[in-house]
């Protein structure tokens, strides 16, 4: 059954590239069009109101999400790639526009995540909470937004000395 749904996922990808005249989902180097479509939606999901916050272009938090999901088996890539190129193309079926989700204002794609993240359909959930964890692992390891959320290397007596 999950072979059957990575499969559907994986062709839904494709499909989704070949309509976009874009190279599909691959393991090993995401494409620049599934690139954009993580960081518009990275800047939405780890917006935040707190201007101590440093923004998710200016941090870096895009390379480290890509490198994240580098590290991953090779399926396991594919399968994330395969969901970036549904979620540029989810607003058609979710709103709140029927555009690209690259081509959404801020305030709709903060729209589209919430429909998505409360959505009565599993696999839209499932993609919101995976598109999450993306996000925030790519935000999070940032040293810039350590401050932030009160976290420091010299503080924090589980890293060894020599990484302080």
């Amino acid at each position: 059954m999950a072979r059957m749904q990575t499969m559907g996922l994986v062709r839904t990808g494709r499909f989704f590239a070949r309509l976009s005249r874009n190279p599909p989902p691959m393991p090993g180097k995401v494409p620049a069009w599934l690139s954009e479509t993580l960081e518009r939606a990275m800047t939405r999901v780890c917006a935040a109101d707190d201007a101590d916050f440093p923004d998710v272009r200016a941090c870096g938090a895009l390379d480290a999400a890509l490198r994240f999901m580098g590290g991953m088996p090779s399926t396991t890539q594919e399968e994330l790639q395969s969901m970036l190129a549904i979620l540029e193309y989810a607003p058609y079926a979710f709103g709140p526009r029927r555009q690209r989700l690259t081509r959404l204002s801020d305030d709709e794609i903060d729209r589209l995540l919430l429909t998505l993240e409360t959505s009565p359909l599993m696999p839209a959930r499932a993609m919101f909470k995976a598109l999450k964890s993306v996000c925030m692992m790519g935000y999070y390891t940032r040293p810039e937004v350590w401050p932030a959320i009160g976290y420091s290397l010299s503080g924090n007596p589980g890293v060894p000395a020599e990484r302080r």
